[in-house]
């Protein structure tokens, strides 16, 4: 029979009448045995014995609440208009929490069973019950299944075999396990090392990622009451010859765990896959011993994933590959951003190879800070060591004043205001975690002057002084708003960050870059005590767009010229990259 799927897209107000402004929805993207269905109309189960529902239960209230006493979703069903409701299988969605917003989503993965309604009809729909007891719900969706009724497969005598058991090297990928064709009108699933996946209706193949233990699989068919397992396929993990792969950065990890960076900055990423055992090779189980033989590896893969900041490990995760190559080390990776409005979250990992086996890394969290809302500050400083004892002093670091914009808020029916906070980041032996500046919440700041220690070392350096560390510095903007949204009256707050300017110290033999005049409305000067034949410039705008590329005038090997006067006032990024490495420097044009 053919199958008929719909999807419905509902939002009933509140019938509790002190919550105006409160509503829960049953949300667009609704998906019925794994196809999305229009909106508007029934859900209709076909004949279908268990149906596999996605959808997403959205919750709207007029004023934040604080979490530490949530309230909790769940969907119900019922059979028909006159019988009870009954939560759904999949549809106790628990505590619901709204992060100091006005608006959640819950999403939702829930099983139907055809024989819990009547041809009649029954119906479907979210329940928000808050802390204090008060319950809100949203509109019915109705729910139809064929006259067919019980005309189901019987499944009992239908082949249900999978292929085929399987050994990999640890950290490796198994072959895809497959399966003969699954009948009409039967539903399956999956269970792995003891947990069943949702009902399927594309069942005959399954994938695994990169695996560290052996694991059991079987897969169900089931039709009405009628249901049939099949062989068990087993695949063992074996040690790999591929000794160690483990991924990790110099950059600090912040509260959450994520190597954090500018999307105008870049991230570098090493490696300590490069030994394999020739003997464990030949013989799985051999114990890695010194005198055994080994080699280097022919092969690394780099490939990153867009994640979900709050399911970091739930989801599919597409993995996309940006290098190829054996080097151990990757230098200024900066993945493409999400969003170009929004702070960006990853996982990265690498696979190491020798001769066709592979071996998965760990999987590194990583975040870019977006530039938004033109919150920018200038400028990096470089200051003289002017004797033994003495440091030139910094200047004032100046901020923009930040232009909030959200196409959802009503402008002439809305207001926001900004506070800041500066953050500093400190680097001596290493870099280490931006942490708040005490007192530091106005639009400019002034660095305290560095600080000078004795130098111990002896030798040919003893008569200069120290540097005790240098810092990098950054701005939080917080605007509050408080206005129309969607018709709603919010108030509520949000963070951007702005870009990172360095302050750091130089005698004058060492080797530096600085820029001058800063500010300029003409031409910008790049001197360095290095070689820049050859170099390769970039100016970069506060969205991070380049808009000028080795556009520039070799005056002599260390003196560039670039004419900045077409450019828009404003605050800009310059970005150098020589033999030595890459700096980034920021000027403005007035």
């Amino acid at each position: 029979m053919k199958k008929t799927t719909i999807i419905l897209f509902l939002m009933t107000l509140l019938y509790n009448a002190t919550s105006f402004g409160q509503t829960v929805t049953i949300d667009g993207g609704l998906i019925v045995n794994n196809n999305s269905i229009s909106s508007g109309a029934t859900i209709n189960l076909g004949t279908y014995s268990i149906s596999n529902v996605n959808l997403a239960a959205k919750v709207v209230i007029p004023k934040a609440q604080n979490d530490t006493y949530p309230g909790t979703i769940f969907i119900y069903y019922q059979k028909n208009a006159n019988s009870p409701a009954i939560i759904a299988n999949g549809g106790n969605g628990g505590n619901l929490l709204f992060s100091g917003g006005l608006a959640t989503t819950k999403n939702f993965n829930i099983t139907l069973d055809a024989t819990q309604f009547d041809l009649t009809g029954g119906s479907l729909y979210t329940e928000y019950k808050s802390y204090s007891g008060v319950k809100y719900k949203s509109g019915n969706v109705p729910i139809i299944k064929s006259s067919g009724g019980g005309s189901y497969v019987d499944v009992t005598n239908v082949s249900n075999t999978l292929c085929c058991d399987q050994i990999i090297r640890y950290g490796d990928k198994p072959n895809t396990i497959t399966g003969n064709v699954t009948p009409n009108n039967v539903m399956v699933s999956w269970t792995i090392n003891g947990t069943s996946t949702p009902n399927t209706e594309i069942p005959n193949t399954i994938n695994f990622d990169y695996l560290f233990n052996t694991i059991s699989t079987y897969r169900t068919f089931q039709s009405g009451n009628y249901s049939k397992k099949s062989n068990t396929i087993t695949t063992t993990v074996v040690p790999s010859p591929i000794l160690s792969n483990s991924i990790s950065t110099n950059t600090p990890l912040n509260a959450d765990s994520y190597a954090e960076f500018s999307n105008l900055t870049g991230i570098d990423l090493n490696t300590t896959a490069n030994n394999v055992n020739l003997n464990i090779l030949q013989d799985p189980f051999h114990i890695n011993t010194r005198g055994d033989n080994y080699d280097t590896i022919d092969g690394f893969q780099w490939e990153y994933t867009i994640i979900d900041k709050k399911n970091p490990i739930y989801g599919t995760k597409n993995w996309i590959k940006f290098s190829n190559n054996i080097t151990s080390i990757l230098q200024n990776f900066n993945p493409p951003s999400s969003s170009s409005a929004d702070d960006s979250y990853f996982l990265v990992r690498g696979i190491a190879s020798y001769k066709g086996i592979k071996r998965v890394s760990n999987e590194l969290k990583i975040m870019t800070r977006t530039l938004r809302y033109n919150n920018t500050i200038c400028c990096d400083q470089s200051l003289k060591i002017t004797s033994l004892t003495t440091i030139e002093n910094p200047s004032t670091i100046t901020g923009s004043t930040p232009v909030y914009s959200n196409p959802n808020l009503d402008p002439n029916n809305s207001y926001y205001s900004i506070s800041y906070q500066w953050q500093s980041q400190k680097i001596s032996r290493s870099t280490e975690t931006w942490i708040d500046i005490a007192g530091a919440t106005s639009k400019d700041y002034l660095p305290q002057p560095l600080k000078t220690i004795a130098n111990t070392s002896g030798g040919r350096g003893s008569s200069e002084i120290n540097v005790e560390a240098t810092y990098n510095y950054r701005r939080i903007a917080k605007i509050t708003y408080t206005g129309f949204i969607n018709g709603v009256w919010s108030t509520a707050s949000e963070l951007c960050y702005s870009n990172q300017v360095n302050l750091s110290a130089y005698y004058l033999t060492t080797p530096y870059i600085k820029i001058y005049p800063n500010p300029t409305s003409s031409l910008l000067n790049i001197e360095g005590t290095i070689n820049l034949t050859n170099s390769t410039i970039n100016v970069i705008n506060s969205m991070g767009t380049t808009v000028n590329s080795n556009n520039y005038t070799l005056i002599n090997p260390n003196l560039i010229s670039i004419d900045v006067s077409n450019l828009f006032t404003g605050t800009y990024f310059i970005q150098i990259i020589t033999q030595r490495g890459v700096s980034q420097l920021t000027f403005i044009k007035n």
